[in-house]
């Protein structure tokens, strides 16, 4: 079996959005980054807390916005490698990740949680 990580793009989904979203949800489907880059913060927040409400809490994955994340009570976020750099309250999460670009980013964020 492997692990299978779903990454939204919503500008794309040509159905109802939360409807595919608990239709992966409901799946074997292991994570669901939330990565809507073009929404402010607000938005963003907005629409986390509709995806919640037809998500399992555990396989979603906040991206972008750690004080969101803790407001939803979420426990896994990705982050750009800057603002992971950047991190304060690494505690709150569960699971961190961040995207890298080159060996030494990658040292850095092995080392960082």
């Amino acid at each position: 079996m492997c692990n299978v990580v779903s990454v939204t793009a919503k500008p794309l989904c040509k159905d109802d959005f939360l409807q595919k979203i608990q239709k992966i949800s409901d799946s074997d489907t292991q994570y669901i980054i939330l990565r809507e880059k073009y929404l402010s913060e607000q938005e963003y927040f907005n629409l986390a807390k509709n995806v919640l409400s037809v998500c399992d809490k555990d396989k979603l994955i906040i991206h972008n916005f750690p004080e969101t994340a803790v407001k939803l009570g979420v426990k896994k976020i990705h982050l750009p490698f800057g603002a992971f750099k950047d991190l304060k309250g690494r505690e709150d999460f569960d699971l961190l990740g961040t995207s890298v670009h080159s060996t030494e980013d990658a040292i850095f964020a092995e080392e960082n949680g």
